[in-house]
């Protein structure tokens, strides 16, 4: 069944990629390595053919669904809520417990050279509180910029203080699986983080 899903998933990913050969060829190449691990001839068969299949009827069902067409030039509104376009194409990430920062390492590559990016590293040769850690996220925020700040898991409540305090250039505020207030009660004992 997985092998279904996969040929399945790579026929749409690959149509959604037509303009660019470079993501096609990645994927053609990623399908190659998956399925020349599956061993029986017949079942790698049937896995094609379900997989085309599926991606076939999908496609079709979205052939008019306006998914293709050229996108309409959006023009941002001027209230509250409206979505407003920036510039912005500085992150600053807020590592989650482990405080290195280095799980975003994926996410980095991911978003490429086009962005300029300052990932967080808190200390680790001192016990902080929340408060403590959220001068060493502040400290790393540009002056000179739009930037997006991201806080993860343990991070979540340093991004929400900052960004209540309405600092100069923050575009936006990402929370990623986090919470603002402890969320289990018997982690009161953490309290003294705050």
């Amino acid at each position: 069944m997985i092998r279904v899903i996969f040929v399945d998933d790579h026929a749409m990913v690959r149509a959604g990629y037509r303009a660019s050969l470079a993501k096609v060829a990645d994927i053609d190449a990623l399908l190659a390595v998956d399925l020349a691990m599956v061993s029986n001839p017949q079942r790698l068969q049937n896995s094609i053919n379900v997989g085309q299949a599926a991606a076939a009827a999908i496609i079709a069902l979205r052939a008019n669904d306006g998914s293709t067409s050229a996108a309409t030039p959006y023009t941002p509104g001027t209230e509250p809520g409206d979505y407003q376009p920036t510039a912005a194409n500085a992150f600053v990430l807020l590592p989650g417990m482990d405080g290195t920062g280095k799980l975003f390492d994926a996410f980095v590559a991911a978003l490429g050279a086009d962005h300029q990016i300052t990932v967080v590293s808190y200390p680790s040769d001192a016990s902080l509180g929340y408060g403590e850690l959220e001068a060493v996220a502040r400290a790393a925020l540009p002056v000179d910029r739009r930037y997006v700040l991201l806080a993860e898991s343990f991070s979540g409540p340093i991004g929400i203080s900052i960004a209540a305090s309405k600092p100069l250039g923050l575009a936006g505020l990402v929370l990623c699986c986090t919470f603002a207030r402890l969320p289990f009660p018997y982690a009161r004992w953490m309290r003294h983080l705050a």
